[in-house]
């Protein structure tokens, strides 16, 4: 959990997320997730995610975290902008 490693697999959870199967898997740790860990699970789904993405973050978007529900509404309004 420290800053180093956030950093350094952040970029591998963004190539993982372009696999729909490995997007699947991630869903359900999202509720449960630390803030740092939702930030970085949309991040990779705003880069990597698809349609069935988008209600995942629409549930995150409602996070009692203002960070984490802003950048989840963000991501939701960017996936859909790209067709999804």
């Amino acid at each position: 959990k420290s800053r180093f490693w956030v950093d350094t697999a952040r970029p591998f959870l963004l190539e993982l997320a372009r696999d729909a199967r490995v997007r699947k898997a991630l869903y359900p740790a999202m509720a449960s997730a630390s803030k740092d860990e939702k930030l970085g699970l949309i991040y990779a789904l705003t880069s990597s995610g698809d349609g069935e993405s988008i209600p995942h973050l629409e549930a995150l978007s409602r996070d009692a975290d203002a960070d984490v529900a802003v950048n989840a509404k963000r991501a939701v309004e960017l996936l859909r902008a790209a067709g999804h």
